[in-house]
């Protein structure tokens, strides 16, 4: 999970955005016990998936939160859940969504890079913290073309915050996905 919006027992924790020292608040639910067991994380954006090191936040580049996969999405494209589970949060700006899958993989879904700063603007989500969601399904709409237009790059991440927990294996960059594509395979550690 994000690690600055809920501490382990689900209580709410202020985000901090480095570019502008504002504070958001997460909604956050109680984290859940999850055996953990072989899974598959796939694309929470249609679009060309690109090198994670190629990801204009250094932070996100180095994978320091978590084994990552990064996807430019098509504009048209609406936001997917990338596993089966429940969403854990859902950041007051939109821009992010956590969920633990049923598989025990903790999955944060960052939607662009600095976009915290449009403070929901142009982003349309329809999950809450609590719900319970499948792989593929819409969990919402961003309007991609204004997010670019305003300046921000809207590459998508799905981070595994949890990988030391698990053996990722990440797919190729550099191709076209969708909704259905597996992007990381993943099996727990013993």
């Amino acid at each position: 999970m994000n690690p600055d919006a809920a501490t382990d027992d689900g209580a709410t924790v202020p985000e901090t955005s480095s570019d502008t020292n504002e504070t958001e608040t997460t909604e956050a639910v109680e984290k859940q016990v999850v055996t953990k067991a072989a899974d598959t994380v796939t694309a929470p954006v249609d679009g060309q998936q690109i090198p994670v090191n190629e990801v204009s936040d250094p932070i996100m580049a180095q994978e320091t939160m978590g084994k990552s996969i990064a996807i430019k999405p098509n504009n048209d494209s609406p936001v997917f859940s990338p596993v089966n589970g429940k969403v854990m949060f859902v950041a007051d700006t939109s821009h992010a969504i956590g969920y633990t899958s049923d598989a025990g993989e903790e999955v944060l879904v960052h939607i662009g890079i600095d976009t915290v700063n449009l403070k929901g603007k142009y982003f349309d989500l329809t999950v809450k913290p609590g719900d319970v969601v499948t792989r593929g399904q819409i969990v919402g709409k961003v309007d991609w073309t204004a997010v670019a237009k305003a300046g921000y790059d809207t590459v998508t991440l799905a981070i595994i915050t949890n990988s030391q927990e698990f053996t990722i294996d990440k797919h190729s960059d550099e191709t076209s996905v969708e909704k259905a594509t597996v992007v990381m395979n993943t099996n727990p550690v013993s």
